[in-house]
């Protein structure tokens, strides 16, 4: 038959459904809703990737808020003075906030005193890191180094003197206690490869230039003009090589100097000899590998000039204004590969002018304000994006205040009238949004309604984000509590997850929730003042999960997700006394779970999802001990491997099928009462087998066993590993021990060993072992407490990652693994195709806390709280992926595992079967995702529409394997279906589990 089949019956299933982009709140469960009017946003910063400023909320006064540019991205970060006061940022002479790696630093007027604080953006994250400043004193200036603020200023004690710190009380200091006369540190901070430099001043010394890495570290560059005469030193930038100042030395005049931070390194760029010189003076901003900045000579007066660091390099860029009077620039600011900045000419008064560092690219960017009169009336503040400009302008007849955004380039400039007719709107660029987008602060009405705005350069594109004193924003109650697991189970409809409503005698519960990811269809199920506990497990079309209600304890319960049935399967442990149901498998004709009755101690139980069909499997250690751990772990054929303990024997791998008859005991892998099974995530089914790590004598090991203790055995080629994850692929089984050595095995001795060690690389334990095509990804801890994200496979491991703190991995599809990372308390959703280029954080934002819960419906589902609604369900698209619900099912120990790649458009997608019966013909199935079929050999089908796709026949090792062309077709896009296998055998047939695709990039 010919392999295209796939692309043409699977039009005919459904119609195409287009994948949203980005993620999506799927329902805002608990809510509330004030209001009130005008905020007043100010003062915009980049901290970890997010937008934040400062805002007169509804309530709270002038507080911190973070903003993504949607509404609903756009939330307080803390109401950090209760009441309606608020922050009072205090203007240093470089700016009012000053961001760095992970915190950022400000000054906060507490009259009649000044206090310097921090954030690290996220509510609590707050800290003072200095009190009682003096109030009054001039010439303050800061900068950040990494996470450490540098900054100077007057304590009344030791005069103005740098000052250290890295966000806390006892880590602020001073750099260095000199207690001399004289005016100290003088003029602004200037950072360059990993140095801050500034000029400090005194009686006895004159003008020195200093730099310091922000420890005690701290050191004198050049004294130019030694002893107490001084050489009036102003730094005024730097490029990647050199920091650049304005001195006088008594010999050259005032000219233009540069330095790498040594005294032999220190030069003077002497372009007009004699003792006048060029008197370079303002903040130069770097152009490429240039500098740009402002300085006077006698043909030209003050004019922009250029400088590569070399006197031949160094020269006049343009006389704009022709003749000695000088068009006086000043505010040069990056933007887009080139540099603007306003100039005056006697035509056309003070308007923005932009060069790209040649005197041809030098041209006025726009007359704003035709005339002499001039539109630039101030130096207003200037953000800038990766491809955007934007300033304050005066614009229309010297009246209002407004916005002028630009790409560096005459016709993409665009000016942002936002009260016409000459008003003043009070408008103001106050942020970098972020790499195409300038947060705003406007109003169309007047001064008291200015809110934040978000303006992509075009007048389609200027918006306004939301109405903090406004009506309509939502307000947040957590709904879902990540203290318990949240995710009860997925099935190709949809999910379902333990949420709190807030409402009537659900408020405070985590009752069970069912959605297909769609606001409509969220509903929550049956009884809503019970507590629902995950992990579940999908049995048929209904879930079997434990439940906490009144008078009842947590105990088993069973719903079928659409609300019209969930009920109490058996009270184990009559009144409020709690079995602790939990860990339940669905398998076969059954539902396995642990509970303890109250006689018997946690031991294992089966349900048909009746009271009469729900009975214990035995009492394997008698009396009230607990004898059992964990049955998630490996269903192979008619058997469940789990690890219970029993009287001499310890922890021990056992089996069951379900009856009472044929649960026991596979192997006493370490005799005696010590315990062979050290770790639950031990058991994997892998080619029909089950395979496990443990403890024996003289060393640990993997085994792989058939169910019985002659089939038990040591695999292939291990040699006395012991580990604590295994995860199987379609190509082998990894394991993976905490120290961070990963081994593959694949049953043979020439196939099994070692290929990742990263001990070898300076790294200590490993952990979260997944799944991926090709191998497996899994994390290292570093001694720095640096997280890194690993990709192996058979010929090695390679880093796709680095990251600060938590890494929570969770696998989606064959070709992505999808993971969160934890941040500084904020959550952020990555996605990684196994090569560094390839791991990237998705959809734009970064959460308050927050966990992935899985993959449902083609879509990945998380809780996180973004700050506005709470902790809330959200989905996002995956793109094509394969997800699997059932199981296989085969005679005896025997069930054929299925695989398949994602389908994605314009490429192939693989199917195979393994480990199935040899040379024996088969079929595969396809159809739409359903709701779960019940099969004659106690497995479930979980499609609709079921057509027999193709005949099948195994090979020798009872392998089959086809791969199929897909058409790039966008009308498949977000198309779902479901296909599973069959092998027929002597008694029926063995079948797979199903597999639920999505097409798509």
């Amino acid at each position: 038959m010919n392999a295209r089949w796939l692309c043409l019956p699977l039009v005919l299933l459904a119609p195409a459904v287009a994948l949203a982009q980005g993620a999506t709140l799927v329902r805002d469960i608990n809510t509330s809703q004030p209001a009130d009017a005008g905020s007043d946003p100010r003062y915009g910063f980049q901290l970890g990737g997010t937008c934040h400023f400062f805002a007169d909320g509804p309530q709270v006064g002038f507080e911190l808020y973070r903003t993504d540019g949607t509404a609903a991205g756009t939330a307080l970060v803390e109401d950090r003075f209760p009441g309606t006061l608020g922050w009072v940022p205090m203007a240093l002479d470089d700016g009012r906030v000053f961001p760095g790696a992970t915190r950022a630093y400000f000054i906060h007027l507490d009259s009649p005193y000044l206090e310097l604080w921090s954030t690290d953006g996220t509510a609590g994250g707050f800290r003072r890191a200095m009190r009682k400043l003096r109030v009054g004193q001039s010439d303050w200036h800061g900068i950040t180094l990494g996470d450490l603020f540098v900054f100077s200023f007057d304590d009344g004690a030791l005069g103005r003197e740098v000052w250290i710190s890295d966000g806390t009380e006892a880590g602020t200091r001073n750099l260095v206690n000199r207690n001399l006369s004289g005016p100290g540190v003088r003029g602004r901070f200037v950072a360059r490869d990993g140095w801050v430099y500034y000029v400090s001043i005194d009686d006895a010394t004159g003008t020195q230039l200093h730099r310091t890495d922000g420890t005690r570290n701290r050191r004198v560059v050049e004294d130019l003009f030694p002893g107490a005469a001084s050489s009036d030193m102003v730094l005024l930038g730097a490029t990647a090589d050199h920091v650049y100042f304005a001195a006088d030395d008594g010999v050259h005049g005032r000219e233009l100097w540069r330095t790498d931070g040594t005294t032999a390194g220190t030069i003077v760029l002497d372009v007009a000899p004699g003792a006048a010189g060029i008197g370079p003076e303002g903040v130069a901003v770097p152009l490429g590998n240039a500098l740009v900045f402002s300085a006077t000579d006698v043909p030209h007066g003050r004019e922009p000039w250029v400088t590569d660091g070399t006197v031949a390099g160094t020269g006049l860029l343009l006389d704009i204004e022709s003749g000695a009077a000088g068009s006086g620039p000043s505010g040069f600011a990056a933007c887009n590969g080139r540099l603007l900045f306003h100039a005056s000419t006697a035509a056309t008064g003070r308007e923005p002018w932009v060069t790209d560092g040649t005197p041809a690219g030098t041209v006025m960017l726009a007359d704003v304000l035709a005339g002499a009169t001039g539109s630039i009336t101030f130096a207003g503040q200037v953000w800038t994006t990766t491809d955007r400009l934007a300033s304050t302008t005066c614009f229309g007849s010297g009246a209002g205040l407004e916005v002028l955004v630009t790409d560096g380039t005459p016709g993409n400039t665009l000016f942002i009238d936002f009260a016409a007719g000459g008003a003043t709107s009070g408008s103001a660029p106050i942020g970098a949004l972020s790499p195409t987008e300038i947060l705003l602060r406007g109003s169309t009405r007047s001064l008291t309604n200015v809110e934040p705005w978000k303006t992509d350069g075009s007048l389609a594109g200027t918006v306004l984000i939301t109405e903090l004193r406004g009506s309509g924003v939502g307000v947040t109650d957590s709904s879902i509590d990540l203290a318990e697991p949240p995710r009860i189970a997925t099935s190709p409809r949809g999910a379902w997850f333990a949420a709190d409503d807030g409402q009537g005698s659900g408020s405070g519960r985590h009752a069970l929730w069912s959605s297909d990811l769609t606001g409509a269809g969220t509903l929550a199920v049956g009884i809503q003042s019970m507590d629902a506990r995950g992990p579940g497990t999908l049995f048929g079309s209904e879930v079997v999960y434990g439940g906490d209600a009144a008078g009842s304890g947590l105990e088993p319960w069973v719903t079928d997700g659409g609300g019209t049935t969930s009920r109490l399967i058996a009270d184990l442990r009559p009144g409020p006394a709690a079995s602790t149901a939990r860990e339940f498998l669905a398998f076969r004709g059954g539902v396995w779970f642990f509970a303890d009755d109250g006689s018997t101690g946690l031991e294992p139980w089966v349900t048909d999802t009746t009271g009469a069909g729900t009975i214990r499997l035995g009492d394997l250690m008698p009396g009230t001990t607990t004898s059992v751990g964990n049955f998630r772990e490996a269903r192979v054929g008619d058997f469940a491997f789990f690890y219970a303990a029993t009287p001499g024997e310890g922890l021990e791998p056992w089996v069951t099928d379900g009856t009472v008859a044929n649960t026991r005991r596979v192997q006493d892998v370490l005799p005696g009462p010590s315990h062979s099974i050290v770790a639950a995530g031990a058991f994997v089914e892998w080619r029909g087998r089950c395979w496990f790590s443990a403890a024996a004598a003289p060393t640990g090991g993997i085994f792989v066993s058939d169910g019985t203790d002659s089939g038990t055995q040591r695999a292939p080629g291990d040699s006395g590993y012991r580990v604590r994850q295994l995860v199987a692929t379609e190509e082998c089984v990894y394991a993976l021990d905490d120290r961070g050595i990963l081994v593959a095995l694949d049953g043979t001795i020439a196939g099994t060993g070692v290929v990742a060690d990263v001990r070898m690389q300076g790294y200590g334990a490993a952990f979260d072992l997944a799944a991926g095509s090709g191998g497996v990804y899994f994390t290292a801890e570093q001694p720095q407490q640096r997280r890194k994200l690993f990709f192996a496979g058979r010929s090695g491991a390679v880093e796709v990652g680095d990251f600060d703190q938590r890494i929570e991995v969770f696998a989606v599809g064959s070709r992505h693994v999808w993971f969160a990372v934890e941040q500084n308390q904020r959550f952020q959703v990555w996605r990684s195709d196994g090569t560094p280029g390839g791991t990237t954080q998705r959809f734009g934002r970064v959460w308050e806390d927050g966990a992935i819960l899985g993959a449902a419906a083609g879509q990945l589902l998380f809780a996180a709280d973004d700050d506005l609604k709470g902790m809330e369900p959200w989905s996002a698209p995956v793109g094509a992926c394969v997800e699997s619900f059932g199981f296989g099912c085969g005679e005896g120990i025997r069930a054929p595992s299925f695989h398949m790649s994602d389908p994605v458009l314009g490429d192939s997608v693989r199917l195979s079967l393994r480990a199935s019966r040899p040379s024996a013909p088969g079929l595969m199935v396809l159809g739409t995702p359903g709701d779960g079929v019940a099969l004659p050999n106690g497995c479930t089908m979980y499609i609709d529409d079921a057509d027999v796709l193709t005949l099948l026949a195994t090979d020798a090792q009872g392998d089959w394997q086809v791969t199929v062309p897909l058409l790039n077709d966008p009308a498949l896009r977000g198309l779902r279906f479901a296909v599973m296998g069959a092998v027929a055998g002597a008694g029926g047939f063995d079948s797979t589990h199903t597999a639920v695709g999505v097409f798509g990039d």
